[in-house]
């Protein structure tokens, strides 16, 4: 996605002295080498990473459910009165994968992000706080509509007792997955089963994805 994240160190100075530039000039050639690490700006610049990263944790949210208890007495819109002192089970992958919320929503299609949400790392979770809107809103390239509504997108939770770490996660796995297929192919072998999803405390292949992974 993008152009190539690449770094490069500086040349060094000419040195006045004779050992000092032959020095300079090792220390320079050793390290002129293209390390590749993406700086945040670089990261921001990728849009479609982020839409990518974005249906990922739609589809496959890591955490497929959460239970909260309830402190005080509460009626949800529908009617349905909770007791204090319940416990709740919040289902992260329905509500990912709820018609009634998403246009297809068993379908992997980043292009459903296009218009509507920022791809600065810092902002990922902007959605989830989203409160001024109740509507839809439809990409121009057909990838259908990402719902408005507070909570229909909850890869992290929210609230105040959100993932705390949720803003390194979508840093790293932004960088990660910038560097790898930068510098690699990966492919799935023809004759490899059908992937299923299954869940412990985190969401998971079934079986284990074996790759065939290619150096660029």
């Amino acid at each position: 996605p993008g152009d190539p994240p690449t770094c490069t160190s500086e040349s060094s100075s000419s040195s006045s002295s004779s050992s000092s530039s032959s020095s300079s000039s090792s220390s320079s050639s050793s390290s002129s080498s293209p390390v590749g690490v993406p700086t945040i700006e670089m990261l921001d610049s990728m849009k479609y990473l982020g839409m990518v990263v974005k249906e990922a944790m739609r589809v496959f949210p890591p955490v497929p459910s959460v239970s909260r208890i309830c402190e005080e007495d509460d009626t949800l819109p529908g009617g349905y009165f909770i007791p204090k002192g319940t416990h709740v089970m919040v289902s992260i992958y329905a509500t990912h994968h709820a018609p009634d919320l998403w246009d297809d929503p068993e379908a992997f299609n980043p292009d459903r992000w296009e218009d509507t949400t920022s791809n600065n790392i810092n902002q990922d979770n902007h959605h989830d706080n989203d409160t001024s809107s109740t509507s839809t809103s439809s990409s121009s390239s057909g990838g259908g509509k990402v719902p408005h509504q507070l909570g229909a997108y909850i890869p992290f939770i929210m609230g105040s007792r959100n993932c705390i770490g949720s803003r390194f996660a979508l840093l790293e796995v932004k960088a990660l997955l910038a560097m790898a297929v930068h510098r690699f192919r990966f492919r799935l072998p023809p004759d490899h089963p059908p992937i299923r999803r299954t869940s412990r405390i985190t969401m998971r292949p079934s079986p284990d994805i074996k790759m065939t992974v290619e150096k660029r």
